[in-house]
C-alpha cells in the first residue's frame, strides 16, 4: 500500500528506536526523569513506524501496551 522508501525507512527508524530503548534501560532502572520521557517518545515513534512498514497493528498494539503500563507507573520515576 506504501511505497518502498517509506517501508524501509521505517524499517530503520523502528530498529533505531529499539537499540535507543535498549540504550536507556540503565537510566530507567535508575529511575532518571529524562529517560522516562525519552522512553515515551521512543514507544510512540515505534509504534508508528510498526504501522508504516506494512500494518503490523500487533507490534503497535505492544509498544502502546507498554506505554500504557509505564504511564500507569509513573509515580515510581520521581
Amino acid at each position: 500500500m506504501l511505497p518502498p522508501a517509506i517501508t524501509s525507512g521505517s524499517r530503520g527508524i523502528n530498529l533505531a528506536a529499539g537499540f535507543l530503548l535498549l540504550a536507556i534501560a540503565r537510566n530507567l532502572a535508575q529511575r532518571k526523569e529524562a529517560a522516562w520521557y525519552l522512553r515515551g517518545w521512543l514507544l510512540l515513534i515505534s509504534a508508528a513506524s510498526h504501522v508504516l512498514k506494512g500494518l503490523d497493528l500487533e507490534e503497535a498494539t505492544i509498544a502502546l501496551m507498554l506505554l500504557a503500563a509505564m504511564w500507569l507507573y509513573r509515580r515510581d520515576f520521581r
